[in-house]
């Protein structure tokens, strides 16, 4: 699909601290950026935690302030979203999140995949 002058690229990125939206131009031009923080909580020694809820709530803020800044000039064309680490959580039916979503700097789980690539008897990922 060829882009024409007038449409935009929405792209996402959840990262560690931040979500953050970008509306790019057909050429790849930013156009503008929008920002929204995200906290991280360390309920235990080695547990680093985000609210998955937080996680939706500032994806959702900079997608809607990127497609409002659209809006007065056309619609997005093509969406895109990164994370480079993404943390996990569970998602109940309704789409809500269940627990806490677990980060990249969690250690909670190092025990079990050091035994998991012990007993491997080739590499291990």
């Amino acid at each position: 699909m060829q882009a024409t002058a007038k449409e935009f690229i929405i792209a996402l990125d959840e990262g560690t601290t931040n979500a953050k939206a970008v509306v790019l131009d057909s050429r790849g031009k930013v156009i503008v950026k929008f920002s929204q923080p995200l906290a991280i909580q360390t309920p235990r020694d080695g547990w680093v935690e985000q609210s998955g809820e937080a996680l939706v709530t500032a994806s959702l803020a900079v997608i809607a302030s990127a497609v409002a800044t659209l809006a007065r000039k056309t619609s997005p064309r093509w969406p895109s979203a990164t994370s480079g680490k993404p943390p996990s959580a569970g998602i109940a039916a309704a789409g809500e999140p269940i627990n806490a979503a677990i980060t990249w700097q969690c250690t909670r789980s190092a025990a079990f995949c050091d035994t998991a690539a012990s007993r491997s008897s080739g590499t291990a990922y």
